[in-house]
């Protein structure tokens, strides 16, 4: 599948949170993850980086 996962960066490590996303919404300093099978998570993060070519997003607490 070419669906994104997506990572929290805590203490410097990565660890993945959420996978097969179809869609990340930025709501203020929420973020909004739904995935392949209609499951939403919400996080208190921001973007910090996203690769495309991986289909990896890794998101920071705020």
């Amino acid at each position: 599948m070419c669906e994104a996962i997506v990572y929290l960066v805590n203490n410097g490590e990565e660890k993945g949170i959420m996978r097969d996303i179809l869609l990340l919404e930025v709501q203020g300093e929420r973020l909004l993850l739904a995935d392949l099978f209609g499951n939403r998570k919400e996080l208190s993060a921001r973007i910090r980086n996203i690769d495309f070519a991986q289909h990896k997003v890794v998101v920071e607490e705020i």
